[in-house]
């Protein structure tokens, strides 16, 4: 513990301005960063559900055509 003279109320609260400065800093980059993140997975899953659904197009295409050309 030291015995120099003890900070003053103003420099204490500058202290603690300064850090509560610095976690709003990184709580606004890590929102960033998850928004970023989060977009990144919806671009993946829209991308996927075009695939899975052009996939399903095609098979019910085929089997119709399967269907039609057995009837015939």
């Amino acid at each position: 513990m030291s015995r120099g003279r003890p900070k003053s109320l103003d420099t204490v609260h500058r202290e603690i301005m300064a850090e509560i400065e610095a976690l709003s800093i990184k709580i606004k980059f890590n929102h960033f960063k998850s928004e970023e993140d989060n977009k990144k997975i919806d671009s993946r899953i829209k991308r996927l559900e075009t695939i899975i659904i052009s996939s399903y197009g095609s098979l019910i295409l085929f089997l119709a055509g399967f269907v039609f050309t057995v009837i015939i």
